[in-house]
């Protein structure tokens, strides 16, 4: 998290040499107000971000505990065997597989729980080829969960709906 700053302005004139490496104009202060407002929804996608990790960690440590394997520092053998798993175990939110994607996101989750324990990045060689066989099994059987999911396209009524509530400005103002 960053370091917080204590916003406090002075006009220009007020501010002496010794102080100019302290003092915030007033356009920074808006400008560091109108970043702290945009990083709300930032936070709250890390946030989302940071459980779904958390959920990853968890469900790989159970997985390990199930089958009388090392958490920590995973194998590459572990590491396929648990890629696998999680192409034919169903979610318990959806009864279906995890998709390619998700399990991405779970070996992604496990490499940086080995970079926080200062644990070498274990290969992901075997656990990759498991992916995509997957994906190729996927798409074949011609499953949803073979493509990613995309958000639809902005076509000019969304877009005219999504810009209704913000002001109009001259070209070339903010």
């Amino acid at each position: 998290m960053a370091a917080e700053i204590e916003i406090h302005s002075t006009t220009t004139a007020a501010v002496d040499q010794a102080d100019r490496d302290t003092h915030l104009s007033a356009g920074t202060i808006e400008a560091i107000a109108a970043g702290r407002a945009q990083s709300t929804t930032r936070a709250d996608r890390a946030d989302r971000a940071d459980r779904a990790d958390r959920a990853d960690r968890e469900a790989y440590a159970r997985w390990c505990s199930a089958e009388g394997r090392t958490i920590l520092p995973a194998t590459a053998e572990t590491l396929a065997s648990y890629a696998a798993h999680l192409t034919t175990a169903p979610l318990p939110r959806t009864g279906r597989p995890a998709s390619p994607s998700s399990i991405d996101r779970a070996l992604s989750a496990i490499a940086t729980l080995h970079a926080e324990h200062y644990l070498p990045k274990p290969s992901t060689v075997a656990a990759r080829a498991v992916i995509n066989g997957y994906k190729t099994r996927l798409a074949l059987a011609k499953d949803p969960a073979a493509k990613p999911r995309k958000a639809s396209p902005a076509v000019p009524a969304v877009l005219r709906a999504m810009l209704a509530g913000r002001p109009r400005h001259a070209a070339g103002q903010a």
